[in-house]
């Protein structure tokens, strides 16, 4: 819900940074854990675990309290015909207040015109959107969020204590702080993919993101096989690596350290922005909880088996995940067309039947930014969406009048 709440009361032209915020914000409850964590591993007792899932309930009744001061989504206010209080809502958000701004009223007019297009556009059933005429776009999206899973971020994150154990940190405060480290590179790196990924784009970060993850994944497999020997620890019950030296075991640190920053920079915001933008109007509720369920579906495996397999496989599996990163890099080269900048009319053309699948041969599908000419002495495109939708424009435009 949250991403979709984001996204029905942001302004156009920073829609996208705002649902990246949600990832960040996430990325600074997990530094937080962390840090708690390694806070209370100094602790005799109960209380070293007891604490931290304790101090858990503080977020929560913060988060129950301010959400009765939040404003009700203006879309799901004008479904209901409360048009009156969706224009109060949109002024408190985008206008301090005043009811009389323009740009409120144009937002209003818009909600209203897309519902009605909504109306006379009904969206497709599940089983259309994924077998159907729209199933491209559908499994680009669901792709995205399956591959921001299996680049093995959630492994790190979940099970890093672990993971820098087999690296040869035996203790396990020494554990703890290498995971709070690894925290810190995660939060400091998703604030630029926040603020640039407009100027980059989609395609380039998530190509170089994988193929980055890949690199990184394949060293620490290499240095592990070859500079480590496993053996089965009696406390842990785990298996863990014995390494040649003490450079070994620092360098395979440093590159899960290499990891998280590559993920960071690239797939942490990219994979939540992506889907609701490669999505028509009427698909895109529908569309966008298939692909949040398959993200969540992923997680919940790996979850469940990756324990297992780090401790029978061990290095093998990190050789798994990077050939899973190269896979990715080589789909989204050949696939994915570009999203930034781009209008539902422009996303529309581009997964028009008549384009070809294969976007890394078309200019237009590969580039950053609008695809149409535009009226500049007007600010808006040249053309309309879906002129045959009974006259409804769904042409969406920022403050100063340009289509976004």
């Amino acid at each position: 819900m949250v991403p979709l709440y984001q996204s029905e009361i942001s302004p156009l032209e920073i829609r996208g940074r705002i649902i990246s915020v949600q990832q960040c914000f996430i990325n600074l409850g997990i530094l937080v854990a962390f840090w708690i964590q390694y806070g209370t591993s100094h602790i005799n007792g109960q209380a070293a675990w007891r604490i931290p899932i304790g101090l858990q309930m503080l977020p929560t009744i913060a988060l129950h309290i301010t959400m009765y001061f939040l404003p009700e989504s203006p879309r799901w206010l004008v479904q209901r015909d409360r048009v009156e209080d969706a224009t109060r809502a949109l002024a408190k958000l985008h206008a301090r207040g005043n009811i009389n701004d323009a740009y409120v009223h144009a937002e209003v007019a818009e909600i209203v015109s897309k519902l009605q297009w909504e109306k006379q556009n009904p969206p497709p059933t599940y089983f259309k959107m994924l077998f159907g005429n729209e199933r491209r776009r559908t499994w680009i999206g669901i792709g995205v969020q399956f591959f921001q899973q299996v680049t093995g971020i959630n492994v790190i994150m979940y099970y890093a204590v672990f993971l820098f154990q087999q690296a040869g940190i035996s203790q396990t405060q020494g554990s703890l702080l290498a995971n709070g480290i690894q925290g810190l590179v995660l939060n400091i790196f998703t604030w630029p993919d926040m603020f640039y990924m407009d100027t980059w784009g989609r395609r380039r970060p998530m190509i170089i993101g994988a193929i980055g993850m890949a690199i990184s994944m394949m060293l620490i497999a290499v240095i592990m096989k070859t500079m480590g020997n496993p053996y089965y620890n009696s406390l842990t019950h785990k298996t863990d690596f014995h390494f040649a030296n003490k450079s070994a075991s620092n360098t395979t640190i440093a590159f899960v350290y290499i990891y998280v920053f590559f993920f960071a920079m690239t797939w942490a915001c990219v994979a939540w922005v992506y889907p609701p933008e490669v999505f028509s109007m009427n698909m895109r509720g529908r569309g966008t909880s298939m692909t949040s369920a398959t993200n969540w579906f992923v997680n919940f495996w790996f979850a469940l088996y990756i324990p297992t397999a780090m401790d029978k496989i061990s290095w093998k599996l990190y050789l798994i995940f990077m050939a899973l990163c190269f896979i990715m890099a080589v789909v989204i080269y050949f696939f994915y067309p570009e999203s930034a900048g781009k209008s539902l009319e422009e996303m529309d053309f581009l997964f028009s039947p008549s384009r070809s699948i294969w976007v890394f041969k078309d200019k237009e599908a590969t580039k950053v930014g609008a695809i149409f000419e535009r009226d500049m002495e007007h600010g808006e495109a040249l053309t309309v969406f879906d002129k045959a939708s009974g006259g409804v424009e769904l042409v969406e435009h920022d403050r100063q009048g340009s289509e976004v």
